[in-house]
């Protein structure tokens, strides 16, 4: 069949074979637009795609944020004939690619011309995990404030810390895929639940706040606590490197809704910055 035939060329043309991490299910991303082969028309031509992102369409025939409309391969018959050696009399037609099961869609994007599309069989968590990677790819690492600054920290004077409330904010990717029985999409959501300081001081303990932590103003004083606070007990100058390297984390709980109602939880993912702090040791004279 024509479909099957140019298949692997195109794969050769601009497609890269991905694995989704903790999933079985092996999928072909779109890479550029290919070239038909020489002596083709170039009418029709196959593609194979997997996850798309991004706002999904409310119904086969909807517009996704292309503008392109997808349909199931059954819808051949009512309208769009017979493409690229689809059989429209049978409904749902299935193709096995290297023993991965595909299912047959029809794309119609603004040229008007009608591609076909073999789409993977995914799951929900399938989707959400191909959305996680967006979604970490888009977390912030949090910028080092704190009181006093990183460079004129005071032994045993405690150290406020905090980050950009902007950056403590959550963020959503979703990816979708055509199917025969509609739509299916997966909205993964990074919301943030700590904000971790590692101190870096020999036998230190790293300390955790949830929240961004506030920001200290002259006007609190230096004995007013805050919940994003660690205490120096050590000189920077006991390290050869005259500081001591701390790390400021933001942990993300993600999370997972599909559009047929399923939900999960999937790892945590933590983003940092490091920081060079220096403390300096208050010497007191004591006079009579």
């Amino acid at each position: 069949m024509r479909i099957l035939k140019w298949a692997i060329p195109f794969v050769a043309l601009g497609l890269t074979l991905v694995i989704h991490a903790g999933s079985a299910a092996a999928y072909l991303t779109p890479g550029p637009t290919p070239e038909p082969p020489a002596g083709t028309d170039g009418d029709n031509i196959l593609a194979i795609v997997a996850t798309q992102f991004g706002p999904a369409p409310a119904s086969p025939g909807a517009a996704d944020s292309h503008g392109c409309r997808w349909y199931p391969g059954d819808l051949v018959a009512t309208g769009l004939g017979s493409i690229g050696g689809l059989d429209p009399t049978a409904p749902g037609d299935v193709k096995v690619v290297n023993g991965v099961t595909y299912h047959i869609v029809v794309r119609i994007c603004s040229d008007g011309k009608p591609v076909i599309i073999l789409v993977p069989t995914l799951s929900a968590k399938s989707l959400a995990q191909a959305a996680t990677s967006r979604v970490e790819q888009a977390l912030p690492h949090p910028a080092v404030r704190s009181a006093p600054s990183t460079g004129k920290g005071i032994v045993n004077l405690g150290m406020w810390y905090w980050t950009d409330p902007a950056a403590y904010t959550g963020k959503s990717v979703t990816a979708w895929i055509p199917t025969p029985t509609g739509i299916l999409s997966a909205t993964t959501t990074a919301t943030p639940t700590t904000l971790t300081f590692t101190p870096g001081e020999p036998d230190a303990e790293p300390v955790t706040c949830s929240g961004p932590g506030k920001p200290w103003l002259p006007e609190y004083g230096d004995d007013l606590p805050s919940d994003c606070m660690y205490t120096y007990r050590h000189s920077s100058e006991i390290d050869p490197s005259g500081t001591f390297t701390a790390r400021l984390t933001i942990t993300w709980h993600i999370s997972w809704k599909s559009s047929n109602g399923t939900t999960g939880d999937l790892d945590s993912y933590d983003t940092s910055t490091t920081q060079a702090v220096t403390i300096k040791e208050i010497q007191a004279i004591v006079t009579r």
